[in-house]
């Protein structure tokens, strides 16, 4: 009756390694999560400018991709390091003030509570239901009866 049958790896650890396990457990998670939003909010943030950017005709990532060396200053005072920046993969070294946008609305519905989550995730099922039919409708005004002749 002491054990729980539900509850989260903070929960499990507790009771069966002690407090201390708990809270790493509790803190490598909380990271994971972080840094794992973070990745799909900055690739999120670059498929939008590229649908934005159309045909390639006009370079959006100017103003939602600020670099680094730009807000800092091309000095390297403070925690700037332009050695570091060099070590990142290419097209990496710029602050994507969208993807933190995403972040912080991602971050506002959470803290606003389980209805709000609700509504948002209604939404969101809605337009993927919608997105559904509008495949089929669309694939079967394209059938062609005739797809196994020559």
């Amino acid at each position: 009756a002491r054990l729980p049958t539900k509850g989260s790896c903070y929960t499990f650890s507790y009771h069966s390694l002690g407090e201390l396990s708990a809270v790493i457990g509790s803190v490598c998670l909380t990271l994971e999560y972080g840094i794992s939003g973070a990745g799909v909010a900055r690739s999120w943030s670059k498929r939008m400018v590229s649908l934005m950017s159309g045909d390639g005709s006009s370079d959006l990532s100017k103003y939602f991709q600020i670099p680094y060396s730009a807000l800092i200053g091309k000095t390297g005072g403070g925690f700037y390091d332009q050695g570091a920046e060099a070590a990142l993969p290419s097209g990496d070294n710029y602050f994507d003030w969208l993807a933190g946008l995403m972040m912080a609305l991602s971050v506002l519905v959470v803290a606003m509570g389980v209805n709000c989550g609700k509504v948002v995730i209604n939404w969101f099922t809605m337009a993927k239901v919608l997105l559904v039919i509008f495949m089929v409708i669309m694939g079967f005004s394209h059938w062609n009866q005739n797809i196994f002749e020559s």
